[in-house]
């Protein structure tokens, strides 16, 4: 009898474990924060605030044709922007620090979940082109459960901490209250949290003597930037003719100029790892590759600068608009004179007056 009622309160006490388990599962199923396993609801206020965790998701469930993706240069694009200059429905899923394989398999996975997809804006941050194909930000996190076919390892999302005690019980209270939900204009959006002015840059400048000597890239240098652009650009804009490519150069400010080429003596290398891009991409005609450092009014003005390469928002305006008038495009037949032209005017500039 005792053996009997002590069956009874085991199965009992198993049932009850797996029906909260299931209730508390069925919780993150039915809101999905990450949209891990389908697109928004209507009525439920949602949150958008962590790239690495709901980028995965966002390429997946939601209903688009542009892209705008790459590094923080990419946080402080307008979406609504890019939907009227375009005539497009635009998503905007950066990932903040991702190196160019990090980029390119995002940018795969996007192509490979919808194929309705027309248009990909890009960054190709220059302060990633030297590093070897393979190589992905150390520091970023890597959720593949919410991006592997692997249902098993689902239990780190349905039953993650943050997931039920911060964006589950916030978007019940955003929704009870009416709230909407977060937009692509607002995605990762730094533009009102941070101080931009020249003296926030220079913080971190050093006003040293330049070498007379300036080096080029090396053999091996240059051969494994085109090793990476080979892996990490050229198969998803081989593999897809009907899609158009807007790879964009972000303009770094003047003061990188100057703390990353100049007084390391290696200005040899921006102009000829922008002449490697060009030669790899510009074959392909749905790529359009632009470069904004001819935009000297604004590179030199480290008012619009948050540090030494994040820019402000009217600067990521100023690009999209740019891409849609076809401004600042780099072509086969003259971007040698247009890269030279650049490389050029950030020789013979005034650093000294960057300090005054």
């Amino acid at each position: 009898m005792k053996k009997d009622i002590f069956r009874k309160k085991f199965i009992l006490t198993l049932v009850f474990i797996a029906l909260l388990l299931f209730a508390v599962s069925g919780i993150v199923y039915f809101f999905d924060p990450f949209f891990h396993y389908h697109k928004p609801y209507d009525g439920i206020s949602y949150i958008l605030d962590n790239e690495r965790y709901q980028d995965h998701g966002i390429a997946e469930n939601f209903e688009y044709d542009t892209v705008i993706t790459g590094t923080s240069m990419c946080e402080n694009f307008s979406a609504s922007l890019c939907d009227s200059l375009f005539s497009a429905k635009t998503v905007k899923i950066p990932m903040g620090g991702a190196y160019y394989k990090e980029a390119g398999e995002f940018e795969g996975y996007i192509l490979s979940k919808n194929p309705s997809v027309k248009r990909i804006i890009r960054s190709v941050d220059l302060e990633f082109a030297l590093y070897d194909k393979d190589y992905s930000n150390p520091d970023a996190p890597a959720p593949v459960y919410l991006y592997d076919e692997n249902i098993f390892n689902d239990v780190e999302y349905l039953f993650n901490k943050d997931v039920h005690f911060y964006y589950i019980p916030n978007m019940i209270s955003r929704s009870i209250k009416g709230e909407e939900p977060d937009d692509f204009d607002s995605f990762m959006r730094f533009q009102e949290f941070m101080t931009f002015s020249k003296e926030k840059v220079l913080s971190t400048v050093k006003q040293v003597s330049i070498p007379s000597e300036q080096r080029g890239l090396t053999a091996e240098e240059e051969q494994m930037l085109r090793e990476s652009i080979e892996q990490n650009f050229i198969p998803n804009v081989a593999a897809h003719p009907e899609v158009e490519f807007y790879y964009f150069i972000p303009p770094y400010s003047a003061a990188w100029i100057y703390k990353e080429q100049l007084s390391k003596g290696r200005y040899g290398c921006f102009e000829e790892m922008m002449e490697l891009f060009c030669e790899e991409l510009l074959p392909y005609e749905n790529v359009k590759l632009f470069c904004f450092y001819d935009c000297y009014d604004t590179v030199t003005d480290l008012d619009k600068y948050t540090d030494v390469i994040h820019y402000s928002a009217d600067i990521n305006d100023m690009i999209l608009e740019s891409m849609a008038g076809k401004e600042h495009l780099l072509t086969p037949e003259g971007y040698n004179e247009t890269l030279s032209e650049i490389s050029g005017y950030y020789e013979e500039y005034d650093y000294d007056e960057m300090f005054k």
